[in-house]
């Protein structure tokens, strides 16, 4: 699986320079006879499944990514997402979708078919068991054309699945997935690690530097944890960012999709507090330094990412890029 924005290259066996073919591409597959290039490309912040290169089949305003061709080039099965989770889809080569499964984590990152096309493997996570999106212990599944699923294998560990061989045997990558923050405090000499548990990833820093905002994906939970390495406080379930230029509040983006409300959170104590804002899933929340607005990039229900700014006491928005063009700070 490719990111955004690379380029697909091709590179001879013998050896020599490699020969850029496609840019935009975000993952590609060969056709069975190796003639021809299924490919995932990104434009304007939409993706594209191709098949062949140039020939549009499906388009998602969300994402699309790690394409397979099968045994007999008939279909292309692809990982769609959503903000429910991602899909399993296959699609003909006349652009007919179907999707055979639903509520796949995003940890879900490769396909390969069966020998004969009959089933579509893959490593995946479902939400509805429980796991969620940070166990990083996806289970090798095959599913059938017809939508039945069944589990191939479980392991303890993180499991990615490479590709199958005509003779049914798998070819797996295993191993142990972690996540860390480290940091260096003002004043101090050296990093410090500031992980709670194995799936800590950075979110933000307070203003002052003396607080750090970090995600803990193992329990899909967002923390407070002082620089000076000090407890971490649990501040809720799921993704919150944003905080506040006074560092009293943070704002929860993991829920309340396409809701047009937002919530605040105190990081001490206190009442949360709901304010009005774009319908939109939000990916990224930063306040401006007056505390009376926030930036926030998210999409639209069925369009792609673009970004807000809210004013926080009357709920007014106004999207300041166009779409496709979303704002990290």
């Amino acid at each position: 699986t490719l990111g955004p924005g690379d380029t697909l290259a091709r590179l001879s066996l013998a050896g020599g320079a490699p020969r850029e073919v496609l840019r935009d591409v975000v993952g590609a597959d060969w056709s069975p006879d190796g003639g021809h290039l299924a490919v995932v490309r990104e434009e304007s912040g939409r993706r594209r499944l191709e098949y062949p290169a140039g020939r549009v089949l499906l388009e998602s305003g969300y994402g699309l990514h790690a394409p397979r061709v099968s045994p007999r080039g008939d279909r292309i099965a692809v990982l769609e997402g959503s903000v429910e989770g991602q899909s399993l889809t296959v699609v003909d080569l006349e652009g007919r979708r179907k999707v055979l499964a639903t509520g796949l984590a995003f940890t879900a990152n490769s396909l390969a078919w069966s020998a004969n096309g009959d089933e579509v493997g893959l490593s995946a996570e479902k939400l509805a068991e429980g796991a969620g999106q940070g166990s990083w212990k996806p289970a090798l599944r095959a599913v059938s054309l017809s939508g039945r699923d069944r589990v191939v294998l479980r392991l303890p560990e993180y499991m990615s699945l490479q590709d199958v061989s005509p003779d049914g045997r798998v070819l797996l990558s295993v191993g142990t997935m972690r996540s860390e923050v480290i940091a260096r405090p003002r004043g101090a000499e050296r990093e410090r690690n500031l992980s709670w548990h194995e799936g800590s990833s950075f979110v933000e820093l307070a203003r002052d530097g003396r607080r750090l905002l970090f995600f803990e994906a193992v329990e899909l939970a967002t923390y407070l944890r002082p620089m000076d390495g000090g407890p971490a406080v649990r501040l809720c379930e799921g993704l919150a960012s944003g905080l506040s230029p006074d560092g009293q509040w943070v704002a929860r983006i993991g829920m309340d999709h396409f809701t047009g409300r937002f919530t605040l959170l105190p990081t001490g104590a206190g009442d949360p507090r709901i304010v009005a804002g774009p319908r939109v899933a939000p990916w990224a929340l930063r306040w401006f330094e007056d505390g009376r607005r926030f930036l926030v990039t998210g999409h639209e229900r069925g369009r792609p990412l673009r970004a807000w700014v809210v004013d926080a006491a009357s709920g007014t928005s106004r999207a300041i890029t166009p779409e496709g063009v979303g704002c990290w700070l």
